[in-house]
C-alpha cells in the first residue's frame, strides 16, 4: 500500500492513527515502524527489533538469514515513513524476503514521489489532495483558540480565513500558523505579505521564534533525520548546553518544558 503526497498534507499522521488501530494490533503479530532507509540498514533495524539485539554491522547474508527465520510464518505490517526509493531492485529484493511471512501482511509507504507507488508495485495507491476549506478552518480553530467558542472571538474569524487561503489546504502549515498567531504578536501583520505554501509559512514560524527557542531547536539539528526525541532527555541537553534560562521562581527543568511545548505548539516538534 502506498500513500502519496506533499509535506504537510498528514501522511504520517493518517498512518501512525492506522498503525495503532486496535484492529491492526489484534490482527498482526509484528509490526515495525521505520523511517525509509539503504537495504542493509533496513534489514539490520527490523532484525533489531525483532531479536533485541544490534546487528546493523553483520553482513547482508547475514541479517537475511536472520530475518527469514524471525518472520517466517508471521503475520507482519511494516511501514516506510517518508520513502523516495525508486529502485525496482530494492523492492524486488526486499518483497522477496517477504515472501515467508503470514498470508496478509503488509506494507505501507509515504511519499511525496508518486513513482514510488509503481516501483514498489503497490496494490493499492492512495493521493492525499488538499483538505477542503471547511476543515482547514476547523484546524485553525482548534489550534488557534484551543476550542473555544469562535464567536467570543469575531476579529479572530477573517483571520482563520485568511491563514485557509494562505494554507492551500496544507493542514501542517495551518497548525504551523496557527500556532505563530497564538504566540507571535508581529504574526498578523506579516500575514498578508506571507509567500503561499508550507515552505515560506515555517520559515516565517522560525523566523518570529525567540532568540532562546531558536538556539533550542538549531540544537535538534544535530540528531539525525526522523530521530524521535525524549520530551524530558532533550530539555535536559538544551539545560546542559545552557540554552534555558530559568524563570523568577522557576526551576530550569520546568522552564526548559515549557521551551519544549511553545515549539511543540508552532508545529516544530510531532507526536510520533
Amino acid at each position: 500500500i502506498c500513500v502519496v503526497g506533499e509535506s504537510g498534507m498528514g501522511k504520517t499522521d493518517l498512518i501512525h492513527r492506522i498503525y495503532n488501530d486496535k484492529l491492526i494490533l489484534d490482527t498482526f503479530d509484528l509490526r515495525i515502524w521505520l523511517p525509509a532507509c539503504d537495504k542493509k540498514m533496513l534489514l539490520g533495524k527490523i532484525v533489531e527489533f525483532t531479536t533485541f539485539s544490534y546487528c546493523c554491522d553483520s553482513p547482508m547474508s547475514v541479517l537475511e538469514e536472520i530475518l527469514t527465520e524471525e518472520l517466517t510464518g508471521k503475520k507482519f505490517l511494516l511501514v516506510l515513513d517518508d520513502c523516495d526509493n525508486e529502485s525496482p531492485q530494492f523492492w524486488n529484493e526486499l518483497l522477496k524476503l517477504f515472501n515467508v511471512c503470514s498470508k496478509g501482511s503488509a506494507v505501507i509507504t509515504t511519499t511525496k514521489n508518486k513513482e514510488v507507488a509503481n516501483h514498489m508495485g503497490a496494490t493499492q495507491t492512495y493521493y492525499l489532495s488538499s483538505l477542503p476549506k471547511e476543515d482547514c478552518f476547523m484546524i485553525f480553530h482548534r489550534h488557534a483558540l484551543g476550542g473555544l467558542d469562535m464567536k467570543s472571538y469575531p476579529p479572530l474569524e477573517s483571520v482563520g480565513w485568511k491563514v485557509v487561503e494562505k494554507c492551500g489546504g496544507n493542514a501542517l502549515c495551518i497548525k504551523s500558523l496557527s500556532g505563530l498567531l497564538c504566540h507571535s504578536e508581529i504574526g498578523l501583520s506579516q500575514m498578508d505579505m506571507l509567500v503561499d505554501g508550507i515552505l515560506p509559512a515555517l520559515r516565517l514560524c522560525y523566523d518570529l521564534l525567540p532568540s532562546h527557542l531558536q538556539q533550542c531547536f538549531k540544537f535538534c539539528s544535530l540528531f539525525p533525520k526522523d530521530y524521535h526525541f525524549i520530551k524530558h532527555h532533550i530539555v535536559r541537553l538544551w539545560i546542559a548546553q545552557g540554552f534555558v534560562f530559568p524563570e523568577e521562581g522557576c526551576q530550569p527543568e520546568e522552564t526548559g518544558l515549557h521551551y519544549f511545548d511553545e515549539l511543540f505548539c508552532r508545529s516544530f516538534f510531532q507526536h510520533s
